[in-house]
């Protein structure tokens, strides 16, 4: 069997399936018209709602300061940064010196 009488076997089947009422989609046939079929079978997303205060806030904000009832802490807009000393150890090493630490050698 040859190429030829392979299709026209393929033909005549076809053409008894589509008598029996059977329809044969048409796939696309490059790859954009391919990806696009299959972005139509997946099912759509919906964007996430979202609600912006920040209008709220600003409309407030400047209601506030007209009204010269701002404060600027009261938002915790401000951090209050705290100085840190570092601890000193006064507990005396009985271990050597050079325990757990790097020493930078010649080569």
């Amino acid at each position: 069997m040859n190429k030829a009488e392979m299709s026209r076997i393929l033909e005549e089947k076809v053409q008894e399936k589509l008598k029996e009422g059977y329809s044969i989609p048409t796939y696309a046939l490059d790859a954009a018209s391919r990806d696009r079929v299959k972005r139509g079978l997946h099912p759509q997303g919906h964007p996430i709602p979202h609600d912006d205060q920040s209008a709220a806030e600003w409309q407030e904000y400047i209601r506030q300061v007209e009204e010269g009832t701002y404060e600027p802490n009261r938002h915790g807009n401000h951090r209050e940064t705290q100085i840190l000393s570092p601890s000193v150890s006064t507990t005396a090493t009985t271990a050597s010196g050079s325990v757990g630490l790097w020493k930078a050698r010649r080569h």
